[in-house]
């Protein structure tokens, strides 16, 4: 008899904390596929024999090592410190905006120029900015919950190197590649992530610094929109 009793009132509280996990599992399933179908549907709706027009903007986070290669010196006693690399970690926030052209819903080739501002982590006197400008290409792989896309690209840099009472200005050129996923609300607008891996070499072209070249090897992850025409 209690063996019943027992067995009862475990069976109702299982059914009460299962139903609502059961709900909300089930609510999810439903969202997703929701989610799935529009984006399939806008999809399967734009035609493959028109190249598309895209107008892209967007907000990264960037992070990573910067080797920066620091000039020879001679110290007050007539000793001379050797040239080194400063190996260091930077992080920041950076403005991207692209423009491109899609053909047959599978290539693309696009222009960008990003915002830079990034900082040396231990210390924040020591920063870098200005601009880099893009020229990728990249190719899209349709799918139900978004479409996947990676590319490539070449870039060439500008940027102001600041550093205590140092100020000089730096240009450069390196490459990068790119992983996101792209989710239509409309044949107009959609919305995209994307993480991407940048390599920058550049040279001290004026100003007064110690430093006299740059390596960069960062990352980063970005959101934001785009327009299509």
């Amino acid at each position: 008899m209690n063996l019943l009793i027992l067995s009862g009132v475990a069976s109702r509280y299982l059914i009460r904390v299962l139903s609502p996990l059961a709900l909300v599992c089930s609510l999810f399933l439903v969202a997703n596929t929701a989610l799935g179908e529009s984006h399939a549907f806008i999809q399967s709706m734009r035609s493959s024999s028109i190249t598309h027009v895209l107008i892209s903007q967007s907000i990264e986070g960037e992070f990573g090592k910067v080797d920066a290669a620091v000039d020879a010196m001679t110290n007050p006693d007539g000793t001379i410190t050797p040239s080194e690399t400063e190996s260091k970690y930077w992080q920041g926030y950076n403005s991207k905006t692209a423009i491109g052209l899609e053909l047959m819903k599978f290539i693309q080739f696009k222009v960008a120029h990003t915002f830079v501002n990034l900082k040396q982590k231990n210390n924040s006197l020591e920063n870098l900015r200005g601009s880099r400008l893009h020229g990728e290409f990249g190719l899209v792989f349709g799918s139900p919950l978004g479409n996947l896309e990676a590319g490539v690209g070449m870039l060439g840099a500008k940027l102001d190197y600041q550093r205590e009472l140092e100020s000089a200005t730096f240009y450069g050129s390196g490459f990068g590649y790119y992983l996101g996923i792209n989710y239509f609300i409309s044949t107009k607008v959609s919305f995209f992530g994307q993480i991407n891996v940048n390599e920058e070499h550049l040279v001290r072209n004026g100003g007064y610094s110690i430093v006299n070249a740059i390596d960069t090897s960062t990352s980063g992850a970005g959101l934001g929109f785009r327009i299509w025409m």
